[in-house]
């Protein structure tokens, strides 16, 4: 990815998602309304970044995923 083109490193993760990480994808992407807005620079300096931790709760029905941090 480093050293490719952002829209080109985002369609080569895009095809490496398994059926489970796709589908959490869009359903993030369909709460959002229907597009998802990625800057390219802020996308660059995410690739070499430490990825950020989350955390997962499911106590009150829906499943809750929240970045920690």
């Amino acid at each position: 990815m480093p050293g490719q083109p952002i829209d080109e490193a985002i369609g080569d993760l895009l095809k490496s998602l398994n059926k489970g990480q796709y589908l959490l994808l869009c359903s993030a992407i369909q709460q959002l309304g229907g597009e998802l807005r990625i800057d390219p620079a802020a996308f660059s300096r995410m690739l070499v970044a430490e990825n950020p931790k989350m955390s997962v709760s499911a106590s009150d029905g829906p499943i809750v995923l929240r970045l920690v941090g």
